[in-house]
């Protein structure tokens, strides 16, 4: 039930926008992978710079084409340091103000299968089912999945079924609710929810980025500095997130190591 609240609510999030109008407070445009953790953050934020807070989630690369075509926000967090460079080459986030302030990892999640000990075997392997992965080229989390898949060389069995997921949300939840078998979905998803997982070695560097609108307000800016706070920091690490500042570590089922 908790599971089908949240997507309703993470559903209204982004229709809300695909058709965003200037409104009261700071608009924030978030990374979907973000939202658990940025909804547990609104209430802190507002009372920080004494301002309402409106959020709204998608890919990185959804929410950067939304700008594109006219959306209005104030704070720009994206997943993807491709999207914030083509954010601040096309004028739309202010270059000063971007800074990375968190970093995440790839892990395979297997249902209700045991966590495999050796990720790129499983993933080869016949029988697998449906397999959910990223949108491939076209949102963050399908990036850093197929640089994995190419750098590990690992080709999936014929029999197994790709779904697609338009975000990391969408995703995750393929394997949730068991419309996949298995699922390659970043680390603070399962995480965060102590679902079991086995980490992918797959040197893909996952950070981050906050960026400013041109012309925000004094707000936003408060909003992106408040964001690289130690209260911050606290929450993204319950998010199952890892500060960008912290030296990196292996994650592991149950914590790090």
């Amino acid at each position: 039930m908790k599971m089908f609240l949240l997507l309703l609510l993470f559903s209204a999030s982004l229709l809300g926008g695909c058709s965003q109008s200037e409104e009261e407070g700071t608009v924030i445009f978030a990374a979907s992978s973000l939202y658990e953790t940025l909804e547990n953050m609104r209430g802190s934020i507002e009372q920080y710079t004494g301002k309402a807070v409106t959020v709204h989630y998608g890919s990185s690369t959804q929410l950067l084409h939304q700008v594109k075509q006219g959306a209005q926000f104030d704070v720009f967090l994206s997943a993807s340091p491709y999207d914030m460079e083509e954010m601040t080459d096309g004028g739309y986030t202010d270059a000063s103000s971007v800074r990375t302030f968190i970093k995440n990892d790839l892990v395979l999640v297997t249902g209700d299968r045991e966590t495999p000990e050796h990720p790129e075997i499983f993933l080869k392997q016949k029988g697998i089912g449906f397999l959910a992965l990223g949108e491939l080229n076209r949102v963050p989390l399908g990036v850093y999945t197929k640089k994995y898949l190419e750098s590990e060389d690992v080709k999936t069995a014929a029999d197994t079924t790709r779904v697609y997921g338009k975000d990391a949300f969408q995703v995750f939840r393929y394997v949730r609710v068991k419309q996949a078998d298995a699922g390659i979905v970043y680390g603070s998803d399962a995480r965060r929810t102590s679902y079991p997982h086995t980490p992918l070695e797959s040197g893909v560097d996952i950070h981050y980025q906050l960026g400013v609108s041109h012309g925000a307000g004094e707000e936003a800016r408060d909003t992106a500095d408040w964001m690289m706070s130690p209260e911050a920091m606290d929450m993204f690490r319950e998010g199952g997130f890892l500060p960008a500042g912290e030296e990196k570590v292996v994650w592991r089922n149950g914590g790090r190591r």
